[in-house]
């Protein structure tokens, strides 16, 4: 699979700070939102911008793609989870990560890598 997005039928947010382990590296997150459909899982961190750089990631035998995101940006992923009169679309992509995302709009198929 190179490209993928699915319908997200359900959201969880926690807005609990708590550490997680990455890679081995100790990391402080402010809040996570955790959107799921079809089976697959798309899970984003909410951090300080000194973690934003990690890439983001596709795990495909877990069927979940994690997002590292400023935290001054909580409010904006929130808005979109939980819009009620639209479709919100999880989209991963393996070759091109930091295309991964949610969003109100379907990602054109012919655009995908």
């Amino acid at each position: 699979m190179t490209a993928l997005n699915f319908k997200i039928e359900r959201t969880n947010i926690d807005t609990e700070p708590k550490d997680i382990l990455w890679n081995g590296n100790k990391i402080p997150i402010k809040g996570t939102m955790i959107s799921s459909g079809m089976s697959y899982r798309f899970m984003v961190y909410f951090v300080d911008r000194q973690y934003c750089n990690i890439p983001s990631t596709y795990m495909e035998h877990q069927r979940l793609v994690v997002k590292f995101v400023p935290v001054d940006e909580i409010f904006n992923y929130y808005t979109v989870a939980e819009c009620r009169n639209k479709a919100v679309y999880g989209y991963f992509n393996v070759e091109c990560p930091e295309l991964n995302c949610i969003s109100v709009n379907q990602p054109v198929r012919e655009l995908c890598y």
